[in-house]
């Protein structure tokens, strides 16, 4: 990737990149961890193409927030952590935005998010991922048919609505895992009544189980 003039690089996945300078000049560059909830493989994380490159000439109110950003991660303040998580939520949503409205989004949550019928079902899914969702209730949101909003699901997140709402899910124990909540307590936060059937779900998503993978992140 050649970058030209001042611009923003995203890597939504763990890519191993370098960077180098084309002259003598160098390269005046600030770095930002983003963790996805859950994890990398959030299917947020998988909506983005690998590398999203954006110049901050496309967008004015970035190019204005960057500065702020960089300043604050170069201090010491009060606040200076909290301060830089809003701000990573903020050139999220920017990034988002612009993936969108360039066509860089085929498939995913976000290109849910954009389809009206679609993303009914989602913000459903994303407030109430710890109710019994039922697909009925789904397609209700929808307005659509149940065969025609299935289909429409599946093409434009990439998942039937069922294994979303499980994948999501998974992705918001991981969360409250990192936070020390007992297993118990997690599993009926994201909808689980039985402790062993979560357990059994997010090995089979996750590829561990809550504990162990507590564990394993805990040493990243």
């Amino acid at each position: 990737i050649m970058v030209a003039k001042p611009s923003l690089v995203f890597f939504p996945r763990p890519k191993l990149h370098r960077i180098l300078a084309v002259d003598a000049a160098g390269v005046d560059l600030v770095c930002a961890r983003t963790r996805f909830l859950g994890s990398e493989d959030n299917p947020l994380a998988g909506s983005f193409p690998p590398v999203l490159t954006i110049p901050l000439d496309d967008i004015p109110a970035l190019a204005a927030l960057l500065p702020v950003f960089f300043d604050e991660a170069l201090s010491d303040g009060l606040g200076r952590r909290e301060l830089l998580e809003k701000f990573c939520v903020v050139l999220l949503i920017y990034m988002s935005r612009y993936a969108i409205d360039k066509q860089l989004i085929a498939v995913g949550p976000l290109a849910g998010l954009r389809d009206k019928q679609v993303g009914a079902a989602l913000h459903v899914i994303h407030r109430h991922y710890a109710d019994r969702l039922t697909l009925a209730r789904l397609t209700s949101a929808s307005g659509m048919s149940r065969s025609q909003f299935f289909e429409r699901f599946r093409d434009i997140v990439g998942h039937p609505p069922g294994e979303y709402l499980t994948l999501y899910r998974m992705a918001v124990a991981q969360k409250l895992l990192r936070t020390q909540k007992p297993v118990k307590s997690v599993a009926q936060e994201v909808g689980y009544q039985s402790t062993s059937a979560f357990v059994r779900k997010f090995r089979d998503v996750v590829g561990d189980s809550p504990t162990g993978w507590r564990e394993r992140d805990e040493q990243r």
